[in-house]
């Protein structure tokens, strides 16, 4: 399905190696060159320099050369008059050679030689001459077509390991892309899941009431109460599949504000501790008064209410359910613990997962595994961090810390 996504990650990565080591190269070519030339030049211009200032003295003199420099010496008429070097090769290849314009850096070539050669005009008491002052840049030819050279042979290694780093950098790239592809492939999957089996049990009620409109509302009583019951589910479970989708492109602003959460807490308790006597169970709220918060109300209220839910589904009689809020510090704690069922070390990792259940929930009614992902979405969103432990048929905890500010 990636196939080719991986091949276009590939040429493009293959592709941005080779243009920027392509520029490295121009860049060290063409900078190595001007270096080495830079030299060359240096030279000719010291060389142009003493033989200016011979010339004023009236003795027009040349500097002690090397074995690879010259002067070949012009009229204004074009004739060489004389040629200065250790032999006499610059005299005898004058013509091919000879200078075009004067005061200025020009190259030359003849035969498998490179010259670069500087002219100028100096005034005699007898006449004025022109002065051409030459260099062999050979060996400095040489060193520039083996760094090409080895420029080339390097792209070369370089286009090859381009495309092996190009193809492993398209294969870790595309991780997280099919991972996400593959989670979305099973949301998707869950989600169908869960929703069929509403609408499976809606569509049998609703046809055996269409198979029978003579008989009375009460004696369908029963039939139109699982629907609405399948309804009242299907539509929280939509809600619920919406405020994920919402979390997941950022659709969802926060409302936050300060407000005091001893007392909402409080708020929230009061039905569960009602639902917990009812069920046999021992509700306890420790919260410490007076802590107040900066975030949506409505969000944290949510939150609260999927944990508390949680703690009664999954807690037998005579089990206790245990709120506690406090504050330390620039942090706030909120803590839902149980003695109940318990999540084994195989679900643990798990839990927040959406559409997972473990082992505890299998054999329950109502849940579709959304809860704890909507609870982990709403404690990031205000920048806190939530931790599940639990140890199996002991306890369960759910601990929550945000900052204060």
């Amino acid at each position: 399905m990636f196939a080719k996504q991986k091949r276009h990650l590939v040429l493009v990565n293959t592709i941005t190696f080779l243009v920027l080591f392509s520029i490295l190269g121009v860049v060290l070519f063409q900078y190595t060159k001007s270096e080495i030339y830079r030299e060359v030049d240096k030279n000719l211009l010291s060389m142009a320099k003493v033989v200016q200032k011979s010339s004023k003295n009236n003795k027009l003199t040349f500097q002690k050369l090397e074995p690879n420099n010259g002067v070949l010496v012009w009229s204004e008429d074009g004739e060489l008059l004389e040629s200065t070097s250790h032999n006499n090769y610059y005299r005898d290849i004058a013509d091919k050679i000879k200078y075009k314009t004067l005061d200025n850096i020009e190259e030359s070539r003849y035969d498998s030689f490179y010259f670069r050669s500087m002219a100028i005009k100096i005034d005699t008491d007898n006449s004025t001459v022109i002065v051409q002052l030459i260099r062999n840049t050979n060996s400095q030819k040489e060193f520039l077509e083996t760094l090409n050279s080895i420029l080339v042979v390097g792209g070369v290694l370089i286009f090859v390991i381009s495309v092996v780093v190009a193809f492993y950098l398209a294969s870790k790239a595309l991780v997280p892309i099919v991972k996400a592809w593959e989670k979305q492939q099973q949301f998707v999957s869950d989600a169908s899941h869960e929703l069929r089996t509403p609408l499976t049990i809606i569509q049998s009620k609703l046809e055996l009431l269409l198979k029978s409109p003579e008989k009375k509302v009460k004696e369908v009583g029963e039939s139109i109460a699982i629907s609405l019951s399948e309804t009242r589910r299907l539509s929280k479970l939509v809600n619920n599949l919406l405020t994920l989708a919402k979390s997941d492109s950022n659709a969802i602003e926060l409302d936050k504000k300060v407000f005091c959460l001893s007392k909402k807490l409080d708020e929230i308790c009061e039905p569960y501790i009602e639902i917990a006597e009812f069920a046999e169970k021992t509700f306890i709220k420790d919260l410490e008064q007076d802590v107040y918060i900066n975030a949506d109300e409505d969000r944290i209220a949510q939150l609260m209410i999927i944990l508390l839910d949680n703690a009664l589904k999954y807690t037998s009689e005579g089990d206790i359910i245990k709120l506690s809020l406090k504050k330390k510090n620039n942090k706030i704690f909120i803590e839902v613990k149980d003695n109940g069922l318990g999540i084994s070390k195989e679900n643990l990792p798990y839990i927040f997962d959406r559409f997972y259940r473990g082992d505890k929930v299998r054999g329950r009614e109502g849940g579709h595994g959304l809860g704890l992902s909507i609870a982990e979405w709403i404690v990031k969103k205000h920048g806190g961090n939530i931790q599940v432990s639990s140890e199996e048929r002991e306890e369960t905890k759910a601990q929550i810390v945000f900052s204060k500010n």
